[in-house]
């Protein structure tokens, strides 16, 4: 889901930059569509393609057909699976397409531009894409609107007797970890205020993590979303495409990068090191900080502008 909301937030920006949007999407997404749908956007619904982890040159034929329909002046594409050839088959198909990308794991150079909003990566990690052609770091984070707003308004105080936990492990089937982690706390600590939310929105979500001391979260989307609003975090990785988001929170100050979760020891684990930061003010104001000095919120308007000024130039 973390693809889609990033996706949403973009897409946003573009409205709001007069662009006209629409979704491509694999026809058996119901929620997401569902999602994207109720965000105001049309969709157009394409065939899951030969395998999910690759995308085959034959797999852009929908793409491509909705794209010439709609006289796209510009595709991007948001999935892992996406690579050289599936680019090369729509750039022959005359369409100008960009990745969105967060691993530096396969070979993009057919891609018109990239952008990966990790601060783990630069340049070097695609030597084959020229550097005018690249949009990285976390300038680019594709956060939601709600988010930069929030900033603005927050004034947040730290405190050795603060006590406000948000658990937060993205959407799909996560609940698991999630209410693993709050029975752990409940159960080192029954005065501790938890927070668990699934399905929130974008400003109930900015709410939360402005209410909250600290967080408990996987290493997605959501680590740039509580860097913008100088939630400290303890971060998990639930899976292997988290992993470079949760080592840059760790390395940049922004939180504290536990490793990869285990359902026999991670849920104590997250305990300890809640209660632990909890006590610590000064080391969470020095988080704080450096998480909203590394993502300020205004990375998908920046994103549109510069997509669309390369799309229209």
């Amino acid at each position: 889901m973390g693809h889609v909301v990033r996706m949403l937030s973009l897409a946003q920006r573009m409205s709001d930059e007069r662009a006209q949007v629409c979704f491509a999407m694999r026809a058996d997404c119901g929620s997401a569509i569902a999602a994207v749908q109720d965000a105001g956007f049309a969709v157009r619904p394409i065939a899951p393609g030969s395998s999910f982890e690759r995308l085959a040159a034959e797999d852009a034929a929908d793409l491509i057909g909705i794209a010439h329909e709609r006289d796209a002046a510009v595709v991007v594409v948001d999935h892992y699976g996406a690579d050289r050839e599936y680019f090369a088959a729509l750039a022959r198909a005359g369409i100008a397409a960009g990745a969105i990308d967060d691993l530096a794991d396969r070979d993009l150079r057919s891609a018109g531009w990239i952008l990966n909003p990790s601060p783990a990566f630069e340049a070097s990690a695609y030597p084959d894409t020229p550097r005018e052609n690249l949009l990285l770091g976390p300038a680019y984070a594709l956060l939601r609107e709600p988010f930069a707003r929030a900033r603005a308004a927050s004034g947040r105080v730290f405190e050795a007797n603060d006590h406000r936990v948000l658990v937060t492990f993205g959407g799909g089937e996560t609940r698991r970890y999630r209410d693993a982690v709050v029975v752990a706390l409940r159960e080192r600590e029954p005065s501790i205020e938890v927070e668990q939310p699934e399905r929130f929105g974008a400003s109930e979500m900015a709410r939360l993590m402005l209410w909250a001391d600290v967080s408990v979260n996987a290493g997605g989307q959501t680590c740039w979303e509580l860097c913008c609003l100088g939630v400290p975090m303890i971060v998990w990785s639930i899976a292997d495409n988290q992993r470079m988001n949760a080592r840059a929170v760790g390395s940049f100050g922004a939180g504290e990068d536990l490793g990869v979760w285990s359902d026999d020891a991670s849920p104590a684990n997250s305990a300890t090191a809640v209660l632990r930061l909890l006590r610590q003010p000064q080391r969470r104001r020095t988080m704080s900080a450096c998480g909203m000095k590394l993502v300020d919120g205004m990375g998908a308007a920046r994103a549109a502008r510069e997509i669309l000024r390369r799309s229209f130039a």
